[in-house]
């Protein structure tokens, strides 16, 4: 008796070990086939970016702008360098012409999305000029060329942004890079304010300054006590070569005006409202100012000598009757309202159109206004869309092209969405590019405050020279800010003594080994020749008359060098064949060892019931159970 419940007990915890190795083999067969998959989907990922992806681009290049839009290679596609640092924006040129190929975009990289944030030039085809990445603040703003004194400067807002303002000073560099003037907001506790930063013919700058200000709103159509905080905006009129301040206005003193009654600004982080949100300044040759009030949807013109509005246009309280059925004063959101014309009373402005969760418009555009100072009258002369209709919830501008630009052709940049274009005065577009993923264009990832357009700058770096380094046997050679290297000339010298730390040689000593041109293309390269001693290069940089401007650093490039990438990716492969060997026989492995682990345990498990002998307190359990 005992020995059939002994029998019965040991196949019972056989049984129940038996189902308990197959649990766990089935549970190790599941995660097998997880790391596999997820392994799998691994290497078809890598060779859909590597091969897939390429190889539709070379078939199909229209593809690639589609894919740059939908944010395949991420809402930033971006360009890396050898002899650079820093990365500049893959542009993605979505329409060309002729017309608009020729000239210098100037933009102010910001957005949570891009590496290398700051004042940068390209060309009209997305290549890199020059930039300065966080060279002069976090963040940077109003990036432009600008005459004064009758020379040409690279200009720009740059520090600290805010949620809707900054907090910083404006920079002007000269031809040579090199830091000719700081100007700084005036006024204790004051500091310059990223919007707006223009030179004027009598050699004074405009700039914008935002202050937190307890007033009294009880006067005005707003839903909000008598006493709140809100954000005052004010502009300036600084001497650049002094520092003088020459005029100052300031919103919050003119409440009482009927254009000031109402705002649709929101709370800024610390709660105060901002109010006003003045975006842009121009002066006319009378000396009364053009000031852009996103807040208010209202372009009004202040006396230069009084201060007081003397009319406005758009808004709650607009002079001007709309002979265009509401489309030269029904703007919203607006930005960078400028005199075109003052004789003919012609302005410019950027029309959002929308502000986030404000949307009254299905696009932004930029709008040419005519005004009337006799009937009082607006008419919308021209307005000018992306091919993409772009809708860009903030930021933006419109520039008249003047000459040696074309003079009947208009540049916009798009502001919060990665864009611009340039039209011809009569509305059609030529050119459209994009420095950020389209598709993501709502979201702020990439963005620019403004962008300009040049074909006056010429610079050439004074602080730096020619960039060249080494990798593989190739040299790659660059030179930040440089407009005028036509060409690059290799020149190479042995080195005597073999001694790699000898890179002081005598100008005398080199000879030219070959010459290219430079192209388009920030960076350049040199496919370097196989020599069986050390050899000490060095790159010149030559104008348009093969004149040299500058010599890169020396480097030395060892003998033999292609052959020991060769030999070095040649033993990789091995290496890497050898571990995938291993892993495969890994992976067969645990399941013959797990096979014969449960033989020997079962074994096991029966000898030990075998001699097993029930005692007296285990007898009447086996014989209620019988």
């Amino acid at each position: 008796m005992r020995g059939r419940h002994a029998e019965d007990w040991t196949s019972n915890k056989t049984s129940f070990g038996e189902s308990d190795n197959r649990l766990r083999s089935r549970n190790l067969v599941l995660v097998r086939n997880a790391l596999v998959g997820l392994t799998a989907s691994s290497i078809l990922l890598v060779l859909s970016w590597h091969l897939v992806l390429p190889l539709l681009v070379y078939y199909y290049p229209a593809a690639e702008s589609l894919l740059l839009d939908a944010a395949v290679y991420g809402a930033y596609p971006s360009r890396q360098y050898v002899s650079a640092n820093f990365t500049s924006p893959r542009a993605n040129v979505l329409q060309s012409d002729d017309a608009c190929s020729s000239g210098l975009v100037l933009l102010s990289l910001d957005g949570q999305s891009v590496t290398d944030s700051g004042p940068i030039i390209l060309d009209m085809a997305g290549n890199l000029v020059w930039s300065a990445p966080g060279q002069y603040g976090d963040a940077s703003a109003n990036t432009k060329i600008q005459r004064y004194d009758n020379q040409n400067y690279l200009t720009f807002w740059a520090g600290k942004k805010l949620q809707e303002s900054g907090l910083g000073s404006y920079y002007m560099l000269d031809s040579s890079y090199r830091l000719a003037y700081v100007i700084s907001a005036v006024g204790e506790g004051l500091q310059g304010d990223l919007h707006e930063f223009k030179i004027t013919a009598e050699g004074t700058a405009l700039i914008t300054v935002y202050e937190r200000k307890h007033v009294d709103l009880g006067d005005t159509n707003l839903a909000h006590s008598a006493d709140e905080d809100i954000v005052d905006a004010l502009f300036q009129e600084v001497d650049i070569a002094s520092g003088e301040l020459l005029f100052e206005w300031r919103a919050s003193q003119h409440l009482g005006h009927p254009a000031l009654q109402t705002s649709s600004g929101g709370s800024v982080a610390d709660g105060a409202l901002d109010y006003f949100h003045i975006n842009s300044v121009d002066k006319d040759s009378r000396g009364h100012f053009l000031v852009s009030m996103r807040h208010l949807h209202t372009v009004v013109c202040v006396n230069g000598d009084t201060g007081e509005l003397l009319w406005t246009l758009g808004g709650v309280a607009s002079d001007f009757e709309d002979l265009s059925m509401g489309g030269a004063t029904a703007f919203r959101w607006q930005h960078d309202a400028r005199w075109v014309s003052e004789t003919e009373g012609i302005i410019s402005l950027f029309d959002n159109g929308i502000a986030h969760k404000h949307r009254d418009a299905p696009y932004s555009q930029g709008m040419i206004i005519q005004l009337n100072f006799t009937d009082w009258t607006a008419t919308l002369l021209q307005s000018y869309t992306a091919q993409t209709t772009i809708a860009s919830p903030s930021q933006g501008d419109v520039q008249i092209l003047e000459q040696p630009l074309h003079a009947d052709h208009v540049f916009i940049g798009w502001g919060a969405s990665a864009a611009f274009t340039e039209h011809a005065l009569n509305g059609d577009l030529l050119c459209e590019i994009h420095f950020g993923a389209s598709w993501l264009f709502y979201f702020e990832r990439v963005k620019s405050y403004r962008a300009f357009k040049t074909l006056s700058w010429k610079g050439i770096p004074a602080d730096w020279d020619p960039v060249a380094r080494v990798n593989g046997d190739r040299a790659f050679v660059s030179w930040n800010g440089a407009t005028e290297v036509m060409s690059w000339s290799l020149e190479a010298q042995h080195n005597l003594n073999n001694d790699k730390q000898q890179l002081s040689i005598r100008d005398q000593d080199f000879g030219e080994v070959r010459t290219i041109t430079k192209g388009a293309d920030f960076e350049s390269s040199f496919l370097l020749p196989s020599m069986d001693d050390p050899i000490v290069y060095r790159i010149a940089a030559l104008d348009a008359e093969g004149k040299v401007l500058r010599y890169s650093n020396n480097f030395v490039c060892e003998p033999a060098t292609f052959r020991v990438w060769l030999l070095s990716a040649i033993l990789f492969g091995m290496s890497l064949l050898g571990v995938l060997s291993f892993a495969c026989r890994q992976r067969r492995w645990p399941r013959s060892l797990w096979r014969e682990h449960l033989k020997n345990a079962t074994d096991s498990e029966y000898h030990a019931l075998v001699d097993w002998e029930p005692g007296p307190e285990n007898t009447r359990e086996c014989e209620d159970n019988t």
